[in-house]
């Protein structure tokens, strides 16, 4: 009858755990939702200072200057520069990298699903670690 104790206190351990883990990942998401929706606004807003400081080190690294990185988006990123919307799926985690999938919603229309890597800083901010776009077929939409 001893085990039966130490299995609830087991349990009660791993529900407390399991509920912490839980709340600091909806935290984590909101945060980066955030992030993400601050620099959309950024690119529709032709504001490439703010959008270029919501990137990591590395992509600021690569590509300089906010100006070289506006270049950038309108080149390869125009479904981001003035969506009609987004949905967000959920936060998940790939070999310890924070993903976000993005339902956008091009401003002509058709879909693409933008996943974002995010890179934790220091500080515990979270900051935009590059991004793919997936097109969405129309046949699926």
């Amino acid at each position: 009858m001893l085990w039966r104790p130490t299995l609830v206190l087991l349990l009660v351990i791993v529900l407390t755990v399991s509920t912490a883990r839980a709340q600091s990942t909806a935290s984590d998401a909101a945060d980066i939702q955030g992030i993400i929706k601050n620099q959309i606004e950024a690119f529709r807003q032709g504001d490439g200072i703010t959008a270029f400081g919501l990137a990591s080190a590395t992509i600021q690294q690569t590509f300089k200057s906010p100006e070289g990185f506006m270049a950038m988006v309108k080149q390869s990123y125009g479904a981001l520069i003035n969506p009609r919307r987004l949905a967000f799926f959920d936060l998940i985690e790939q070999r310890g990298v924070a993903i976000q999938r993005v339902l956008v919603e091009k401003a002509e229309g058709g879909l693409v699903i933008a996943i974002y890597p995010m890179a934790r800083q220091p500080d515990g901010t979270w900051r935009i670690d590059g991004c793919a776009l997936q097109e969405v077929p129309a046949s699926e939409t």
